[in-house]
């Protein structure tokens, strides 16, 4: 699985899921916390997160 990251400033670097499926314990720890933290901090206070409501993504595990 690849995960990326897209805006209006820029895009991040694609990630490599190389093993397993993609759990919501997963997501958080190798995609929200390494990857979107960071780049939301980039951006500032008008970073929005917008995803599709896949299961990882809104699991109460955050």
């Amino acid at each position: 699985m690849v995960w990326g990251g897209i805006s209006l400033g820029g895009r991040t670097a694609l990630h490599v899921l190389a093993r397993g499926s993609l759990t919501a314990i997963r997501y958080r720890d190798e995609i929200l916390r390494p990857l979107v933290r960071p780049y939301a901090g980039v951006v500032g206070p008008g970073f929005l997160l917008m995803q599709d409501n896949a299961r990882p993504h809104v699991a109460g595990v955050c």
